[in-house]
């Protein structure tokens, strides 16, 4: 009978021993993990344990956080305890949530960006008594973003600056040939009304010239605008044919009077 319990408490003393192993590695599991992690009463919102990266996380002493409010780890804004408390509200009605991006605050004023996932824990009629509350620190990600939207407004402001530019650019040039044009084809016309006239042909020749002169101009014009429908993407090639010949006896004729 004796040896019957001596074999019984042998084997408690195991059982136990094997459980209490397993405790402690859970233990060591929970408060090593490489997020913070903490389980909350619902009731009150009071932190009831927490994992020694979360205090890390926080930059509290472990144990510090034990007993107080988890909401006071969330930084004091609309990204912060105001979208907190929806979320709290929503939890502890049992609603569904979806992974929260939130705004905490560390013991030293500073703050983070985190991802909230809630897991909830019930009694035996299926209420919620406690909550899982884990953190994923996605600092750098909100940053890297808000990098990203900051270069894309400055990207955008530039372009709409260069927009700008082009759009003047094109106005001036279209103003200003315009405005030499309407002169220039008036001096062409009287240029003609003149050539039909009674003239020596030394004058005549000096018309000849001045015309010239005047249809070379009003093609530089006209290559001006040509210039600024290339900057503008509206530029057209056309395939036309010409006579070579005459361009090049032209040019040397408009020069070589001068020479």
């Amino acid at each position: 009978m004796v040896d019957l319990a001596s074999q019984g408490i042998a084997r408690l003393e195991e059982e136990n021993k094997f459980l209490r192993e397993q405790l402690a590695r859970y233990q060591d599991l929970f408060k090593r993990a490489p997020v913070p992690y903490f389980y909350v009463e619902c009731e009150t919102g009071v932190i009831v344990e927490c994992n020694m990266t979360a205090c890390r996380q926080f930059d509290y002493e472990e144990g510090f956080l034990k007993g107080t409010s988890i909401m006071d780890l969330y930084a004091d804004s609309d990204d912060g305890r105001v979208k907190a408390q929806l979320v709290w509200d929503s939890f502890v009605a049992g609603k569904p949530l979806k992974h929260m991006e939130l705004k905490y605050r560390c013991r030293d004023g500073s703050s983070f960006w985190g991802v909230l996932v809630i897991d909830s824990v019930l009694d035996e009629e299926g209420r919620i008594t406690h909550g899982r509350f884990t953190i994923f620190d996605i600092t750098e990600r909100r940053l890297s973003e808000l990098q990203a939207r900051e270069d894309n407004k400055k990207l955008k402001e530039t372009v709409e600056e260069l927009q700008r530019s082009r759009a003047k650019e094109k106005l001036f040039t279209a103003t200003l040939s315009h405005d030499i044009r309407n002169p220039l084809t008036t001096i062409l016309g009287m240029i003609e009304v003149m050539h039909d006239s009674n003239l020596t042909r030394n004058q005549k020749n000096f018309l000849k010239l001045m015309r010239e002169a005047g249809q070379y101009l009003h093609a530089l014009v006209n290559d001006i605008l040509d210039y600024s429908k290339i900057e503008s993407g509206e530029f057209h090639l056309e395939s036309k044919s010409f006579n070579l010949h005459r361009l090049v006896m032209n040019t040397v004729g408009r020069t070589s009077y001068y020479f």
